[in-house]
């Protein structure tokens, strides 16, 4: 009887392990989505803050290049590279791609690549490329 009840003792501790193994990797995965949620909301909310930021500098430098107020959307543009200009300083090298319209999303598609020096004096614009769609 003293056996039965030792085996027995010995099968629930191999359960209660092997339960505790799963649920510990199921809370691990669960804390790791809401900790990519979060970092991809952190990343989301800093991409916008530099596009709203670069806002009135993308604007200035398509009326610059194309002669005449041209329209983009905010919201489509991307952040295609951020470079660090110095170590641990603060220059950086801003890369982004805006596709700019003429009048109600109708006439004149251009894909603009604008790159901007940034840094403790202002920002500059660097390189700016067209490309007609």
């Amino acid at each position: 009887m003293i056996k039965k009840d030792i085996i027995l003792l010995i099968s629930l501790f191999i359960l209660l392990i092997i339960f505790y193994i799963i649920i510990s990797s199921c809370l691990s995965t669960y804390s790791t989505v809401i900790s990519t949620n979060i970092d991809n909301s952190k990343c989301e909310n800093q991409t916008n803050f530099i596009l709203a930021f670069l806002n009135p500098y993308i604007y200035d430098s398509l009326k610059s290049h194309y002669g005449e107020i041209q329209n983009f959307d905010l919201f489509d543009a991307e952040i295609l590279k951020i470079e660090d200009h110095t170590y641990q300083g603060y220059s950086f090298k801003i890369t982004i791609s805006v596709t700019s319209f003429i009048g109600a999303h109708l006439l004149n598609f251009n894909t603009n690549t604008i790159t901007y020096t940034l840094d403790s004096t202002g920002v500059y614009e660097t390189a700016f490329t067209s490309n007609k769609i």
